[in-house]
Parts: structure tokens; sequence; C-alpha cells
């Protein structure tokens, strides 16, 4: 799973026989939460720390393990 999260290439810039990995648009969505939903917050920076992931690597982290469970698709290691 690390090394999904930290293979980032330089933007212009493809690896020397690498072709397939060539940098895309970076893409923004944001997470709203309500008032009474400080919980979830707690739940996050909690998640955060057990993981030692920011808030972006935590959601992705954990939509890839769900995706994984979900739907049986090999996108961990």
């Amino acid at each position: 799973m690390n090394q999904l999260l930290h293979n980032r290439f330089a933007v212009g810039k493809i690896p020397a026989g690498n072709f397939q990995s060539i940098p895309t648009k970076k893409r923004r969505a944001n997470i709203s939460f309500n008032e009474h939903e400080g919980y979830l917050i707690d739940i996050e920076k909690d998640l955060m720390k057990k993981f030692k992931l920011g808030r972006s690597g935590l959601h992705k982290y954990l939509l890839l393990k769900e995706g994984q469970q979900q739907f049986g698709s090999p996108f961990m290691g």
C-alpha cells in the first residue's frame, strides 16, 4: 500500500522504460461534515495517527481497503 501512495513522479518526467505511469492532473474532492458529526473528525484524527498518514492518504488507504473487500479487486499488495 505504501508503494501506491509514495510512488510519485515529477510532473512532465517519465521514468526510463516505464511509459504506463504518465502523471495525470490532480483531482480534488472535498468531504463535508455536519456540526453534529464532530466525532467523525476525532475518529479520522485517531486513524491518521494509527496509520501514520495524512488526511488524503488515509482516505485513499481506506477506499482501497474497502474496495478490495467489496469487489475483490487486487488493488492492495
